[in-house]
């Protein structure tokens, strides 16, 4: 029997991961501009290529985090959906699919329990749940520290969000609860 949940408000929505990503980039984009009147104070001694250097890799250390969590917020959106499928008894193919293995799993796994079930209801998407998968892949390597070499296609935040939206969008099988 599968184990339930009690939900809490401090979840971030995926909306608001990504205003954090935006302002935080942006903050990076000042801090190493000449807007920024401690700039010289700074990066006294440095060159403009240093600077440059510098901003561009915490801009890829952010994009990274930033990764993790969308990847951890999509996981709790989908998890929240499932659960609430099955507490509510709904009738659609999907619930039951959900309700029917909530019988025999005391936790669905991520990618062979939820994200497969979503894929069979869904055939049509098959290849955007592929790169869902993925990025749950990614989201692992990320996780545990990126100690081993990670050999994918390119993964990023902004593919990771083009996939969710696409999946958002063109799904039939829509989240029922956000």
């Amino acid at each position: 029997m599968i184990k339930h949940f009690d939900e809490n408000d401090v979840r971030p929505s995926i909306d608001d991961i990504v205003k954090q990503r935006a302002a935080t980039i942006e903050g990076v984009l000042f801090y190493h501009s000449n807007k920024n009147v401690d700039f010289d104070a700074i990066f006294i001694g440095k060159s403009s290529r240093d600077v440059e250097q510098e901003k561009k890799s915490i801009i890829e250390e952010l994009n990274l985090s930033y990764s993790l969590t969308l990847l951890a917020a999509i996981e709790a959106t989908l998890r929240v959906d499932v659960q609430k499928r099955i507490k509510s008894k709904l009738k659609d193919n999907l619930s039951r699919e959900f309700q029917k293995l909530g019988k025999t799993h005391k936790t669905l796994k991520l990618s062979e329990h939820i994200i497969l079930c979503r894929e069979t209801s869904d055939a049509n998407l098959k290849h955007l749940y592929t790169d869902l998968k993925a990025a749950i892949k990614y989201r692992h390597w990320l996780a545990h520290g990126r100690y081993w070499e990670f050999k994918s296609k390119k993964i990023d935040f902004d593919s990771i969000m083009a996939t969710y939206q696409q999946i958002e969008t063109q799904s039939s099988v829509q989240n029922k609860f956000r």
